[in-house]
């Protein structure tokens, strides 16, 4: 089992009602996913968690509504995100890879140490993020 750790994208679809997160989030990074998922290159195995401004942490397939919100201490804590990334992580991952944003990953990075974290320019990382994926 393999773990790939989003953060959301500030590019969503303004879909009427509740939609897969997956499909809700329209930045690059998700792009790649939903183009490979299409294209059936989706690692098995593979569990895809989004860090979400308004839900904290959630699945790829979880339903959500479109929100405008950014991640702030606040949001980490009212949606336990910390507590529950632990609980997430203890499940004793193979790998886990983790593409976020500076704003995201501060939140984190003393529990995420000892992962794969996409380095440079939002290319460069989703790069990074899809030789990791067609490696698994």
């Amino acid at each position: 089992m393999h773990l790939l750790l989003l953060s959301c994208s500030k590019v969503k679809r303004k879909d009427e009602g509740p939609c897969r997160a997956m499909d809700l989030y329209d930045g690059p990074s998700f792009r790649i996913l939903r183009k490979m998922e299409r294209e059936g290159r989706m690692p098995k195995g593979l569990d895809i968690m989004i860090v979400s401004g308004k839900y904290g942490i959630i699945g790829s397939n979880d339903e959500v509504e479109y929100y405008d919100r950014i991640i702030d201490e606040d949001a980490i804590a009212s949606t336990n995100s910390r507590q529950k990334l632990q609980g997430i992580l203890s499940r004793g991952y193979d790998g886990v890879f983790v593409n976020m944003g500076k704003n995201y990953i501060w939140h984190f990075d003393d529990i995420l140490k000892g992962n794969i974290f996409a380095n440079g320019r939002i290319g460069e990382k989703n790069a990074q993020m899809k030789r990791w994926l067609l490696s698994l």
